[in-house]
């Protein structure tokens, strides 16, 4: 199934939905840029092929920015999970955000090893409270969470910068 006509919640994105192919908006003072497509997702997968292209200095970790991600049962900005490469400071990782809260629940790797201009086959499936992340048909990580079941499925990226 393609996805649907997304709604933005920063910046416009380009997109095209014939190809289902999506590029973020640079922008160098919001962190978020997130992209929501109508479609519900509580059980099922989804897929897509994440390349990050430049990003913002970290200079906590020492590199810049590389955080790509899916985001999924979505509810509003204070209540989903997120899950793809570079955040957390982890090459791969499975979140959940609640409130104010954000919460790594798996993680793997380091965000530094992500080279940019290369592309990340990731696919995601939610079961019930078990979500896993795959990287070219490989399980990468598995979470177990029951906070949200059912939500709105999208694209999030974090400090991608201007060029």
């Amino acid at each position: 199934m393609k996805p649907t006509k997304p709604t933005t919640l920063s910046d416009s994105w380009d997109f095209n939905l014939e190809t289902a192919e999506f590029s973020s908006p640079p922008k160098d003072s919001e962190p978020n840029q997130i992209l929501v497509f109508a479609d519900m997702l509580a059980d099922g997968a989804i897929s897509a092929t994440i390349t990050p292209i430049t990003g913002q200095p970290d200079h906590n970790l020492g590199h810049d920015w590389r955080e790509c991600c899916f985001l999924f049962r979505y509810k509003d900005q204070e209540h989903s999970y997120l899950a793809g490469i570079g955040g957390f400071g982890k090459e791969f990782f499975i979140a959940k955000v609640s409130g104010s809260e954000w919460q790594l629940l798996a993680g793997a790797g380091q965000a530094a090893d992500l080279k940019f201009h290369s592309s990340y086959r990731l696919k995601l499936e939610c079961a019930g409270h078990r979500l896993r992340l795959f990287h070219s048909d490989v399980l990468i990580l598995n979470a177990v969470d029951s906070g949200y079941s059912s939500g709105r499925c999208g694209l999030r990226v974090n400090r991608k910068h201007r060029s």
